[in-house]
């Protein structure tokens, strides 16, 4: 007996969810949740234990963060994020967090079935012409990231490096929040930690170490 691939369908907009449900049932999968929170994405998740987790990056209560959790929870699951307005800097907070597909939520309803069986399969999902960026951004955080260990021997989360990258670029509490799809409590949170294990004593220094490292 063929056992069908389980899925999870995480979007706050009804009409939305209703047309994506509806794809996935004619393709032959197995629609075990629909949620449109946060907190219910992860709480389904977790009883449900999907396959597949469609997951809108508009999600109420933030479906990067969403995507993180699901992946931090439930290795085995597989997670497609889905955007409203596709972009180069929003695939890589997807792919950061873990996710496995990115993909513009008014594609073809008849492409979806074949993205989901090939991360299913264990294949990502990316857009081409955001690959470049990507790849390249990548690149630079990794290179980034092995001088300012060689300098402070910190070993930061991945998330304490993103919040350090971007106190880099001069970012506030609010945007990072903004694009990192997390509190500004969080955010504040993360600082902390990060400023302690490198050394130093504030928000300036910190950006001044990781602007020097680029140089």
């Amino acid at each position: 007996m063929t056992t069908l691939t389980r899925i999870l369908l995480a979007e706050s907009d009804a009409p939305t969810r209703a047309g994506l449900r509806l794809a996935v049932v004619d393709a032959g999968f197995d629609v075990v949740a629909e949620t449109s929170t946060h907190a219910a994405a992860v709480e389904a998740a977790l009883s449900q234990r999907p396959d597949v987790a469609l997951v809108a990056a508009d999600l109420e209560g933030g479906g990067i963060e969403t995507a993180r959790q699901l992946v931090d929870l439930l290795p085995a699951v597989r997670v497609i994020v889905l955007s409203v307005d596709p972009g180069g800097e929003e695939l890589l907070t997807a792919v950061l967090a873990g996710a496995a597909g990115y993909l513009a939520k008014n594609m073809s309803l008849d492409r979806l079935p074949q993205a989901i069986r090939g991360v299913a399969e264990g294949e990502v999902a990316l857009p081409r012409r955001h690959a470049q960026h990507l790849l390249e951004e990548l690149r630079r955080r990794y290179v980034l990231r092995v001088r300012v260990a060689a300098q402070t021997d910190a070993k930061l989360t991945d998330r304490e490096w993103e919040v350090l990258q971007l106190l880099g670029d001069d970012a506030s509490t609010g945007e990072m929040s903004e694009r990192l799809h997390i509190s500004q409590v969080t955010v504040r949170r993360h600082i902390s930690s990060l400023l302690g294990k490198l050394g130093v004593g504030d928000r300036d220094s910190a950006a001044q170490l990781i602007r020097r490292s680029e140089d």
